[in-house]
């Protein structure tokens, strides 16, 4: 059984959570000192989250190419 009926629904869901957190104040300084990417990958439906955070503000982008 499916968590989400569609990749819209995680990017609106997920993506959307780790867009926040790595603006979140507390959390963006511990995200960029990683100086690392991360791919969240997720299968039926399938999507991906890519969060770069080499780069301050860390950016995380859906469905990267």
């Amino acid at each position: 059984m499916a968590m989400f009926s569609s990749a819209d629904e995680i990017h609106a869901t997920l993506g959307a959570f780790l867009a926040e957190i790595t603006q979140d104040a507390e959390m963006r300084p511990k995200f960029t000192a990683s100086d690392t990417s991360f791919l969240v990958t997720y299968h039926d439906p399938e999507a991906r989250t890519l969060v770069d955070c080499t780069q301050d503000p860390p950016v995380a982008t859906n469905d990267p190419p």
